[in-house]
């Protein structure tokens, strides 16, 4: 068994995915102790001719049928074999030397292995996730750490409302590491291109799909409650539990009035997430305005032509 496996889904990025590979190869301090577990969809021609890195690096390649971000990582978790595990990306780069050696002592502070660890990324940095880092014991506690629902965002929030939601109880298992950059090359800070890949999600489909799964955020973490304080732990069946749903509003609405956590938790919930729908619908009322004026126009130029 390696030390750490990082789970990487990607499609139609040859040359980005080899900036990621070649990132770790320049500054990982034992390299034999680190996998990529890649998942390539069946149909995705891109990587063919890509030549891979000439290293002692381990790459596993799991190719099948395109499918949800959620099942993606889960298949990439079901072909490694880390000790700890990484949610990577193919637009990632890793900017510092030996930064394996660091997240494998940082993580012996929680000899039960439930924590959330995180690097900084360049963009959110201390303030959320971007690439969660989890024991194979975290994950396997969980039970489905990467829910098949998502079908692009929201399994890194996903994972972080599981761990507010365990610190709200007294729990703070969150390990940021201010001494590991793992460099986010996104088009929020310039350094990516909004290409094919990154159009074809759908952020609102992410938050409908994040507040579907309160309910399972929070049973999971009366699981791990019971895990800590040594009560007898029982699979929740998370797959046949919780569907998708619609409706946000409703969601968080019923969040609020039915969950177990503090008034406080809820209110900060209900708070932020409410405020985040309402900017939502605003902006696309806006670009549903927009639409209906232009086509208006087109319509009215045509009628003066004719």
């Amino acid at each position: 068994m390696v030390e750490i496996s990082i789970l990487v889904p990607t499609r139609g990025r040859p040359v980005r995915l080899l900036d990621f590979l070649q990132s770790i190869i320049d500054t990982t301090a034992n390299l034999s102790d680190v996998e990529v577990v890649l998942a390539i969809d069946v149909d995705d021609r891109s990587y063919d001719e890509m030549k891979w890195p000439d290293a002692n690096l381990k790459i596993v390649r799991s190719i099948a049928p395109q499918a949800s971000m959620g099942s993606l990582n889960t298949r990439c978790l079901d072909n490694s074999s880390g000790k700890l595990i990484i949610l990577g990306n193919d637009d990632v780069v890793f900017r510092t030397k030996g930064w394996d050696q660091i997240i494998v002592e940082e993580s012996k502070r929680y000899p039960d292995g439930i924590f959330l660890m995180f690097a900084k990324d360049g963009i959110k940095n201390d303030a959320f996730p971007c690439f969660p880092i989890l024991s194979r014991e975290c994950c396997s506690l969980i039970e489905d750490p990467f829910p098949k629902i998502y079908k692009g965002d929201g399994i890194d929030s996903h994972l972080f409302d599981i761990f507010l939601r365990l610190k709200d109880f007294g729990y703070d298992r969150f390990c940021y590491l201010s001494n590991v950059y793992m460099e986010h090359r996104h088009i929020s800070n310039g350094k990516g291109d909004k290409d094919a890949i990154y159009n074809l999600r759908s952020h609102q489909l992410g938050n409908n799909n994040f507040y579907t799964l309160w309910k399972m955020r929070e049973d999971t973490v009366q699981k791990i409650l019971c895990f800590f304080r040594k009560e007898k732990v029982s699979k929740l069946g998370l797959a046949d539990l919780y569907g998708e749903q619609r409706n946000s509003i409703l969601l968080i609405w019923s969040c609020f009035l039915q969950s177990k956590q503090s008034f406080s938790y809820r209110w900060k919930y209900l708070f932020y997430h409410m405020a985040r729908e309402i900017y939502f619908c605003f902006q696309l009322h806006k670009v549903k305005r927009f639409a209906i004026r232009m086509k208006n126009r087109i319509q009215f130029s045509i009628a003066g032509v004719d």
